[in-house]
């Protein structure tokens, strides 16, 4: 009885200090966002406060890729660490930003990205590991779409779809492979996703006329194919333009001598 109580003592101890762990970091998280975007500019808090919010990840998903890549596993001190830190960056960001809207939609994909790679798990494919990490990734990602975190899971198994291949070709020659690590593949794909849609928003900052991840790539496609055609109207105009033969300077031509058509003696 007395083994069991330090147990059940231990586990209480063990989720106390989990649960401190995760209220730290939501509050470093929202401290930091706030006492780093406050003193901008209303422009720039949002792009400051995103890239920040990339830059923590980057910093997780590095210890998460090299601790699943070694030990087969995602542990809860960092997934769950890391959305802590976002949820509390992302609503710092919206105290100073007043897109207060942003950071519940943010919030709310990252438990429902959770929850579709649950129902997923039951497939034995994806671990709860995953799961815990769908909650950041809904997080960093869904600040700027709704989609985006969708757009993630898709991009996750089309990166790891080259591992598969080469896992399938080797178990059919009787070759022994380790299993697929599919945190890596997600951590990499919130990056992706993140970075761009962070490039995308600043873009769309310097043109407030521009609103939404769609709207920035029809203007930035516009710009290019207009860029494009300008330039190549400035060269046609160039080649046609007639050369005009600068004042003062002799053109100096050459001529071949003709050939003469000798006849023979004989015709």
């Amino acid at each position: 009885m007395t083994t069991t109580a330090q147990k059940t003592h231990q586990e209480h101890g063990r989720e106390r200090a989990g649960a401190l762990r995760y209220l730290v970091a939501c509050l470093v998280g929202l401290l930091g966002c706030v006492g780093l975007t406050a003193p901008l500019s209303a422009d720039l808090r949002p792009i400051v406060g995103q890239w920040a919010m990339i830059a923590v990840y980057a910093v997780y998903g590095a210890l998460l890729t090299r601790t699943d890549l070694q030990s087969k596993r995602l542990p809860d001190a960092l997934t769950l660490s890391l959305a802590s830190a976002l949820a509390g960056a992302a609503i710092g960001l919206a105290i100073t930003t007043g897109n207060v809207m942003a950071a519940v939609i943010s919030i709310a994909l990252g438990f429902g990205l959770a929850i579709m790679l649950i129902l997923m798990g039951a497939t034995g494919q994806i671990g709860f590991g995953d799961v815990k990490l769908a909650l950041g990734i809904g997080l960093l990602t869904g600040w700027h779409a709704w989609y985006l975190p969708l757009l993630a899971i898709a991009l996750a198994y089309v990166l790891a779809l080259p591992h598969a291949i080469i896992g399938v070709a080797l178990r059919t020659r009787g070759r022994a492979t380790a299993d697929l690590p599919f945190g890596p593949y997600l951590i990499a794909a919130g990056m992706i996703l993140a970075i761009a849609a962070a490039v995308l928003g600043t873009v769309a900052q310097a043109k407030p006329g521009v609103k939404g991840i769609p709207e920035v790539l029809r203007y930035l496609l516009h710009a290019s194919c207009t860029t494009f055609c300008t330039h190549h109207e400035s060269i046609e105009r160039r080649l046609s333009a007639p050369r005009h033969q600068p004042a003062g300077v002799n053109r100096v031509t050459f001529s071949l001598p003709r050939r003469h058509a000798y006849k023979s003696a004989g015709a």
